[in-house]
């Protein structure tokens, strides 16, 4: 059974429909094709959830502390489900802990995968997290003594991103929504360089910032829809903050799109794509002036935007949305 911490049965729908692309079900749709019987339930999400008020203000709290969603009400009105499952694969730290905390007091015996994303341990979830099977880490490793933990970056659906031939609308495209986002450096900038950008972001994270002239936001914007802003843009740009986990699923998309890209040069994405090196080209993280330059000399290098392109689908390949799966598909066939 997989646990997410959002609704996901739209998603499925839209998953085989062709609209939204495979990835977002880490793994999911793969296994089914690969043999195995695999289920999810949005019965958490619904207005039948009658848990969800009581323990909302214990799930406050722990996002005050803690710095991540607790998404208990979750957990335990799937419990039944959950213990008739041969394997439990949760795909969010909001949604693993709460299942992990469940076998962590014996409430729950079901083996758990736990997909983790961002989460900095600490002395109670470090217990926590010794309670599943297994961890695979998608962006940093995490060091809990006696924990198998896996590396494995996030998959990319490379049928759903791939070349299109399209008219370059923008100069610049740049896509994220997460927190480790670094609009600010990007702003600054392009400040000295008169391109046309879109950005593509939530509303918080242009909080109190100057937008630019030449710039255009989206705040609202489906998959096919940022599908297109990759191949209407003559490149594309991936500004994070420089201790961030973040950006790695969209640098994939860009990749997969053959787009050159610019990124900052963080840890997150030289561990996750240390293959990488040669298919973008990296910027200090924070640095505008270096950010300027990199913009300003690939934006005058159509010759080098082409190779990049080229090279960028090619390094997508090797991170595609199966070989997510046929790495969940090791762990699960591994001997406890």
């Amino acid at each position: 059974m997989y646990v997410y911490s959002q609704p996901r049965q739209t998603w499925y729908a839209d998953v085989t429909r062709g609209r939204m692309p495979d990835h977002v079900l880490y793994g999911m749709n793969w296994l089914n094709c690969f043999g195995f019987t695999t289920s999810l339930s949005d019965l958490g999400f619904s207005r039948w959830n009658l848990l969800k008020w009581p323990i909302s203000p214990l799930q406050k709290k722990f996002m005050r502390q803690f710095g991540v969603g607790f998404q208990l009400d979750q957990a335990l009105i799937l419990l039944p489900q959950l213990r008739s499952a041969d394997l439990i694969i949760t795909t969010n730290d909001s949604c693993g802990l709460p299942v992990a905390f469940l076998k962590y007091i014996h409430l729950l015996a079901t083996p758990q995968i736990y997909i983790h994303m961002h989460l900095i341990p600490n002395q109670f979830i470090s217990e926590l997290l010794k309670q599943p099977r297994a961890i695979v880490s998608v962006s940093a490793q995490v060091d809990i003594s006696g924990q198998k933990i896996y590396f494995s970056p996030p998959g990319v659906d490379i049928s759903f991103f791939k070349p299109q031939p399209a008219a370059n609308k923008y100069d610049i495209v740049a896509i994220g929504r997460d927190p480790g986002r670094d609009y600010q450096t990007l702003f600054r900038a392009l400040a000295h360089l008169p391109v046309k950008t879109l950005i593509i972001c939530d509303p918080k994270n242009l909080h109190s910032l100057a937008l630019p002239a030449h710039v255009t936001v989206e705040h609202q914007a489906s998959y096919r829809r940022v599908r297109q802003a990759y191949h209407q843009a003559r490149l594309v740009v991936l500004p994070t903050k420089h201790r961030a986990i973040s950006g790695q699923t969209n640098f994939l998309e860009a990749l997969a799109c053959g787009k050159p890209v610019i990124a900052a040069d963080t840890p997150t994405l030289r561990q996750s794509f240390s293959s990488s090196t040669r298919s973008c080209l990296y910027y200090q993280p924070e640095d505008v002036t270096d950010l300027t330059q990199k913009i300003d000399y690939l934006l005058h290098r159509p010759k080098l935007q082409l190779h990049l392109g080229q090279v960028a689908r090619k390094t997508a390949l090797r991170y595609s949305s199966r070989k997510f799966a046929e790495k969940l598909t090791a762990l699960i066939n591994l001997k406890p």
